[in-house]
């Protein structure tokens, strides 16, 4: 059975394996941003109570 996948025809099999691979590519991209985000958080909070501030989340 052959798929039409982005102008290319692929089999079932070549068409799971690329979209696992896009799946844990992004998957990937979340986790780092999420580091990321830690990482400039503990930062923004060491800054913060460098000049005596507290941090706070707005409403």
């Amino acid at each position: 059975m052959l798929f039409v996948f982005i102008g290319r025809e692929l089999d079932v099999v070549e068409a799971l394996k690329n979209v696992r691979h896009v799946k844990n590519t992004l998957q990937n991209k979340r986790d780092s941003f999420d580091n990321f985000h830690g990482c400039l958080y503990e930062e923004a909070v060491a800054v913060a109570k460098a000049v005596g501030e507290d941090p706070s989340i707005t409403r």
